[in-house]
């Protein structure tokens, strides 16, 4: 049978016909819940009054379970349109819903529809400010520790938690609440539920964006249980997915990037990159956590110890086409070549050949050349790195993507100052000046007279090569 707006019009009169009807009731809120569960009948319901309708009823029901538990399901799945999530809130219904989880604690499914209810009208930003501001966010709080041992409550609490803790004020009140803490602490009590680990994982990266939250984290025990659940969960991607990005959200912190590293987090992110080196979505983080945590010169000298270099120049190998990897790979390289032994191992691990064949499949990604050259410009700084560099071919390559590109300045730039590096071994400056390089620098000094950067690196590389004569 079709749904039309005079059937919902003829359901919200007979709701208020019968308020003193509970069983009635009921019944009404399960046929509107139903209908909720088709997106088309969303504006019907809206447009007829059953929002407004359900509202003024719990709000005359407020003791009655049975009322309340269907009322604010019919809630929970009208409030998955967006327009009707905010009318619920104008209305007051995010109100009866914080009321409800106050006054029937201990009535567990009423209280999976309310967490299920807010968790949906949580994703409007106005909504967020209003859960907030009803207290919401301590009622929630006391709701999962009320419950600890109800998973059921506790993946939906941590639903909704994750939306709210996208919003920065409500990010600060839950580590005021002590909420960062209590998250851990239910996950690791159960580390088996897959949808209760995935749901808080998800509620710690978002809170973690907001750095007090994040050294909150590290102090209170996440660290521990991201490694764990890594080591512990080698087959499982989807959750797999969400530690590395809580590592790579938390590697932005010295204090935690040191705790990653000394507490297994890096090995673990070098296994995962190594059982999953064709996974695009799982690389991606596990490089973005990668390049955090290399800032730190003691993570990257346990890169290198642990074989990461080997690691990743595999996954840049594997992933010869795809962009986004050989970019954040090259970021890495970048920050790894920072240390002699890992610009040696670089070198002589196939990543030369690795950086040539990158500069040949992306002719005209900038983003991609201007890093493969700044990661040939830090090699030279290791007198083996530098050597090798020059007899694969590298600076051949590099002169003629010069050439050809002397109208990208960023890309000019650092180009010139990879030259004036590898300038400095005598073998290199005969394969330079064979290429043309003194006239092609002298060129680029002409064409940016009022670049300083360009006009250092430039000239400093055509000294380097005139000390040949």
């Amino acid at each position: 049978m079709t749904t039309t707006l005079e059937s919902l019009k003829s359901i919200v009169s007979g709701i208020d016909a019968a308020q003193g009807t509970p069983q009635v009731l009921v019944n009404h809120f399960i046929t509107l819940n139903n209908l909720a569960m088709e997106d088309k009948n969303q504006p019907l319901i809206r447009q007829s009054g059953a929002i407004e309708a359900i509202i003024k009823t719990l709000k005359n029901n407020a003791e009655n379970n049975n009322i309340l538990e269907k009322g604010i399901g019919a809630l929970g799945n009208i409030s998955v349109d967006d327009t009707n999530a905010l009318e619920i809130g104008k209305l007051g219904g995010i109100t009866v819903v914080i009321q409800t989880m106050k006054d029937h604690q201990v009535y567990l499914t009423l209280q999976e529809k309310c967490c299920a209810a807010i968790w949906n009208l949580s994703f409007q930003d106005e909504n967020k400010v209003l859960i907030a501001k009803e207290g919401g966010i301590r009622v929630l709080l006391n709701l999962l520790r009320y419950h600890k041992d109800k998973p059921q409550i506790l993946a939906k609490g941590f639903g909704a938690m994750l939306t709210l803790a996208l919003h920065d004020s409500i990010s600060s009140i839950v580590a005021k609440e002590g909420g960062v803490v209590l998250i851990i602490n239910l996950m690791k009590q159960h580390q088996s539920n897959l949808d209760i680990q995935e749901k808080g994982l998800s509620a710690l990266f978002n809170l973690a964006a907001n750095d007090v939250n994040g050294i909150l984290i590290g102090r209170g025990g996440g660290i521990d249980l991201v490694v764990s659940l890594i080591e512990n969960n080698m087959d499982k991607q989807q959750l797999l997915n969400r530690c590395i990005g809580l590592i790579s959200n938390l590697s932005v912190n010295n204090e935690n990037s040191k705790l990653i590293g000394s507490k297994g987090g890096l090995v673990a992110v070098l296994s995962v990159m190594q059982k999953y080196s064709n996974n695009t979505q799982i690389l991606q983080r596990c490089l973005s956590a990668l390049h955090n945590l290399a800032m730190l010169e003691q993570n990257r000298l346990t890169i290198g110890q642990n074989d990461g270099v080997l690691v990743i120049l595999q996954v840049m190998k594997a992933n010869p086409l795809e962009p986004s990897i050989q970019e954040r790979v090259l970021g890495v390289l970048l920050t790894l070549a920072l240390d002699a032994e890992n610009q040696v191992s670089i070198a002589q691990n196939g990543g030369i050949e690795l950086l040539i064949q990158a500069m040949k499949n992306f002719p005209s990604n900038f983003r991609v050349l201007e890093r493969v050259v700044s990661v040939i410009s830090n090699l030279s700084f290791d007198e083996t790195a530098r050597r090798l560099v020059g007899e694969k071919g590298a600076i051949q390559s590099v002169i003629e993507l010069l050439k050809s590109n002397t109208h990208q300045e960023t890309f000019v730039d650092k180009a010139c100052g990879c030259l004036m590096n590898m300038s400095c071994d005598n073998d290199n400056r005969q394969i330079i000046s064979r290429l043309d390089g003194v006239q092609i620098l002298s060129n680029i000094l002409k064409l940016y007279p009022s670049n300083p950067n360009i006009q250092k690196r430039a000239s400093g590389a055509i000294s380097n090569l005139g000390s040949m004569f």
